[in-house]
């Protein structure tokens, strides 16, 4: 889809179906003279839309709540060009023979964080429409916005029990999957791991829409590496009545997909779990276009949190505190990774949301602090970090609780969108229940203690609670596995080295040497970085250059 606007003339659209224009789910809508205005709060599914107002000469866009459905815009010589995609703006840029630049912040940014805030993307000139705004452009192609959608949390958490909590939540995600009205239940797909999350979607979609649904998941089995739920996928497959198939991932497989990915998503890959998806994707039956994923429980029922609260409650007793806090990590399933990711930098420093916005810094970005001081400037460092304390201090949080949460939202966007549009790419419609904002405006007013039981060794509470009415009892108390592939070890292998050796990176003005040193060292959870580095050249190699020539370009 791409839109053209002069600021007087009607706007043109291009690559679309105008028959389809208001019920297409994998473009979004486009209502152009539509009447009245659709808001995210108007537009039910997840879309992006368009909308001009022919008696005001105005033309109104917005993505929706989380930015699942991306809109990118860019002014050029007087014309507002608007787009679904990246590729469309930049065959523009390639037309009028412009080179496109990388901007030095957004790249900071993309290392750091994995994803780019605000209406920042890793190409100069072209804006992000973000999400829960609607925007307005008038004939002179000046805009304004509005916040359309809000995680707003004034007021006291819900004065509810857990029944009467877990109700609710039943209801609300049972709308939500009920509101996908997909007509032919054949074309429906589960990732179901076997897990509380994927298996209570299961169920509520059995529900909806019978019996004998497709679900799928993945396995890795190689140089003694194992990353294998399947033996809870099929225990739970058989509870839930689908038929289960069972892919198995290779390594080669794995390397070959990340490039193949990155050019689908037409960014890069803010999460290693992205590739093997896509991968996975790509395994299922063509007639497979509606995949639904179990991401975003977490986010909203506060997984990991407990244990995060449990270490401010003990901060004053750090000495002693410490090998307890480990034990019960153990106890419940996590990997000495997960509890050094957990508790390092939070001992003693945090009781306040006041205290959290001074470490802002070290509770918002997935690798060591440290690292980012020795590869980026101070005042580098301050402008990318500005937007997300804006963001924090316009709201009055109750807790720490809810400043997670807020974060959480706050880059949700980067894996929505991203397998959004990989799964696009070779077909699919990725869907997200638990990331409605029927589900996260409800949850976020539920208070941490709710959410958390046994000091924190019992998370997902209500979650389990509202699972145990649709699902079989060992599903919910099932081991927790950590589910991750052995990505570090493949890093000191110089397996992504490979990918390195055949692009051109210097431009980008990372010492790649030091970033990887600091990345692999022992005890530090550092490798987010150096995968955001190695995904961030094969998008630019292999992606980006399809248009012209790439430099990276001052802020």
């Amino acid at each position: 889809m791409l839109v053209t606007w002069n600021g007087e003339d009607a706007p043109a659209l291009s690559g679309y179906s105008a028959a389809s224009a208001d019920t297409d789910r994998c473009l979004g809508n486009v209502f152009l003279g539509g009447s009245p205005t659709p808001t995210p709060k108007t537009v039910a599914t997840p879309h992006r839309y368009v909308n001009y107002d022919r008696s005001r000469n105005l033309l109104e866009f917005g993505a929706d709540h989380f930015g699942l459905k991306s809109l990118f815009f860019w002014v050029d010589c007087g014309t507002l060009h608007l787009s679904s995609s990246m590729d469309e703006l930049l065959r523009l840029f390639r037309r009028r023979k412009i080179n496109p630049s990388i901007p030095r912040d957004s790249l900071m940014e993309q290392l750091i964080f994995r994803y780019n805030t605000g209406e920042r993307t890793l190409v100069k000139g072209i804006r992000r429409a973000e999400p829960g705004y609607l925007y307005r452009c008038d004939g002179n192609l000046q805009f304004s916005r509005e916040c359309s959608w809000d995680s707003d949390f004034r007021g006291d958490y819900l004065k509810a029990t857990d029944d009467e909590i877990v109700e609710e939540i039943d209801g609300r995600f049972a709308s939500v999957i009920r509101d996908y009205r997909i007509d032919d239940p054949g074309s429906i797909a589960v990732a179901l791991t076997g897990g509380i999350d994927s298996s209570y979607m299961q169920a509520h979609l059995t529900d909806v829409y019978g019996d004998a649904l497709f679900s799928f998941s993945m396995q890795y089995r190689e140089d003694g590496d194992v990353y294998d739920e399947t033996g809870y996928a099929l225990s739970a497959s058989s509870s839930l009545g689908t038929r289960h198939t069972i892919y198995t991932m290779t390594r080669d497989d794995f390397f070959r997909s990340i490039p193949e990915a990155i050019v689908a998503a037409q960014y890069p890959l803010d999460q290693v779990h992205n590739t093997q998806n896509f991968w996975t994707q790509r395994q299922l039956p063509p007639q497979k276009r509606f995949v639904f994923s179990g991401f975003g429980a977490d986010a909203s029922f506060g997984s990991g949190i407990g244990k995060f609260w449990l270490s401010l409650k003990l901060s004053p007793y750090r000495g002693i505190a410490g090998p307890f806090l480990r034990l019960l990590g153990a106890l419940g399933g996590e990997t000495r990774r997960q509890q050094s990711r957990r508790l390092t930098g939070y001992w003693g420093k945090i009781e306040r949301v006041d205290d959290a916005i001074a470490f802002l810094p070290e509770l918002d970005s997935p690798v060591d602090f440290t690292l980012v001081k020795e590869m980026f400037t101070a005042k580098e460092i301050e402008e990318i970090w500005s937007p997300k304390l804006m963001l924090i201090r316009s709201k009055r949080l109750r807790s720490i609780a809810d400043m997670i949460f807020a974060l959480k939202l706050y880059s949700l966007s980067a894996t929505l969108s991203s397998q959004n549009r990989a799964g696009q790419a070779i077909g699919r419609e990725v869907c997200f229940p638990f990331c409605d904002r029927r589900i996260m405006e409800y949850t976020k007013d539920v208070s941490p203690e709710q959410k958390h039981r046994h000091w924190g060794l019992t998370t997902k509470h209500l979650l389990k609670k509202a699972a145990l009415r649709r699902v079989p009892e060992f599903i919910i108390n099932r081991p927790k596995r950590s589910g991750e592939l052995p990505i570090k070890a493949w890093m000191r292998q110089g397996l992504f080295d490979e990918f390195l050796r055949d692009h051109e990176h210097a431009d980008l003005g990372i010492d790649y040497e030091k970033l990887k040193r600091c990345s692999l060292q022992p005890g530090k959870y550092n490798d987010f970085m150096l995968w955001s580095y190695v995904n961030t050249v094969l998008w630019k190699e292999l992606y980006l250059k399809q248009f012209g020539t790439v430099e990276v370009a001052a802020a």
